[in-house]
């Protein structure tokens, strides 16, 4: 009985930690003109509880990375402002189905109620295992959905990404490319969105000040960005003016 007691409350804190700085703030809001009402999320959803529109399936939430494709088509609102068609949904089943099984069987190959006896390495080593399991899964999964959707629909799917970001899109490698941002810039970029992450890891460590949910809309009203919009304007300010033009 411990155990269990022991186990419940370690898979609560890694929700807690996970959901920290996305889940703040997210109470219902009216919709923008032109586009559509962001989705509120209150309790574990699953992709088949109410704004995740896969019947049946339910993935843990603490595993669900807000910025990747999968997660985003979980959102009832962006598969309408995709146009994702029925066809599409019955392809999508399959492969929201394996993910949910990686990531579920990621989770449970660590075992919570040891680590929070644990050393700090320990800790540190697990969480990183973890993170880095459940980082390839998005990533693969990320790459079969891309291949069921056409050109528009991947576009506008990217748009969102980006939106959702927030200042941390100047961080992946392929924004940053495309830019042409210079070494100073890229580390100086690096260090802001390292301010606005929370701390911690899994909820066994002490736990930093998350950013706040951007106001700022995507193209087309899209959804809000997730980031602090502080960091956002900052990471701007490090741009040249013909790099905030592309």
């Amino acid at each position: 009985m411990k155990f269990k007691i022991t186990y419940a409350i370690a898979c609560c804190l890694v929700i807690v930690t996970f959901f920290f700085s996305w889940a703040q703030d997210r109470r219902p809001e009216p919709p923008p003109p032109g586009g559509f009402q962001p989705p509120v999320f209150g309790g574990p959803p699953g992709f088949g509880g109410p704004g995740w529109g896969f019947p049946g399936f339910g993935p843990p939430p603490f595993a669900m990375n807000a910025d990747t494709v999968s997660s985003l088509l979980a959102i009832d609102e962006v598969r309408r402002e995709i146009e994702l068609q029925p066809r599409q949904k019955e392809q999508l089943e399959p492969i929201v189905s394996k993910l949910q099984r990686i990531l579920e069987n990621a989770m449970q190959s660590t075992d919570f109620a040891s680590l929070t006896e644990a050393s700090e390495e320990e800790r540190q080593r697990a969480t990183r295992k973890v993170r880095e399991a459940i980082e390839i899964a998005h990533r693969d999964t990320d790459a079969e959905i891309v291949q069921l959707l056409d050109a528009a629909q991947v576009e506008r799917l990217e748009q969102l990404r980006v939106q959702r970001l927030g200042g941390r899109a100047f961080t992946e490698p392929r924004i940053q490319d495309k830019l042409q941002l210079s070494n100073q810039q890229r580390e100086s970029l690096a260090r802001l969105v390292e301010q606005d992450r929370p701390r911690g890891g899994f909820g066994f460590g002490p736990q930093g000040p998350g950013g706040n949910r951007g106001e700022r809309r995507g193209p087309q009203g899209g959804t809000p960005g997730d980031g602090d919009p502080a960091i956002e304007e900052k990471s701007l300010a490090l741009l040249t003016d013909q790099q905030r033009e592309i």
